[in-house]
């Protein structure tokens, strides 16, 4: 979306939200995700905007470092160990301020994960984020995120959508992560997405840990 405002002294807090754009940030009374001003999530840095205002400017800040995905890749995919724990640890905090705000994230993955300039982390892209309900569980018959990160919560609501799951997603999420940075690829990668699916969904007869990764060779 084309969001802007000429008069830049009122630019500040706006945040885009399945299209719609929700003035004063997304987690107000009726807006369909988080508040993302909460770190270590994306920030909308600025004052709230006085609504009315059309057009509008998203406003967030420049994340000089990249992706995680472009720092795996510089260290041939296997990041130091030192390294791996810094970030699983920064990751550990933001998807947990995610889920106290009442939200899965569905899609924890190298991509998503920002960097700025001082190397700490930014989660963002909550495109397929959900509220959670008053159960603490959501209810999708959707595979939404990239395969190899779905957890078999995820695909077994798809076989029955009368499932649901919760913020188990993401910690899975988080281990094939953790995985993928100590090993150098995911653990149930395959040839074709239904043969990764069968895996996750079967992970006791797949997942295999390498020996302990060598803090001097990663």
């Amino acid at each position: 979306a084309d969001l802007r405002h000429e008069d830049h002294e009122q630019v500040g807090h706006a945040a885009a939200w399945g299209g719609v754009v929700f003035p004063g940030g997304a987690g107000g009374a009726g807006a369909g995700g988080p508040a993302l001003d909460h770190a270590p999530p994306l920030r909308l840095p600025g004052p709230p905007v006085p609504a009315p205002l059309s057009p509008q400017y998203l406003v967030m800040e420049y994340y000089v470092g990249g992706d995680l995905l472009t720092l795996l890749s510089k260290f041939g995919d296997r990041l130091p160990l030192p390294m791996a724990r810094f970030y699983l640890a920064e990751l550990v905090m933001a998807i947990d301020c995610v889920h106290r705000l009442g939200y899965v994230h569905r899609d924890i993955k190298p991509d998503n994960i920002l960097l700025d300039r001082e190397g700490h982390i930014r989660l963002g892209d909550f495109g397929s984020c959900l509220r959670l309900g008053p159960d603490g569980t959501v209810r999708s018959a959707v595979a939404v995120g990239t395969p190899d990160y779905l957890s078999p919560e995820m695909l077994l609501a798809v076989e029955d959508p009368s499932r649901s799951y919760g913020p188990e997603c993401d910690w899975w999420a988080l281990g094939v992560l953790a995985y993928e940075m100590f090993f150098g690829h995911t653990p149930f990668f395959a040839r074709s997405v239904l043969e990764t699916y069968a895996k996750i969904l079967h992970f006791q007869d797949h997942l295999h840990l390498p020996e302990d990764p060598d803090e001097e060779e990663t």
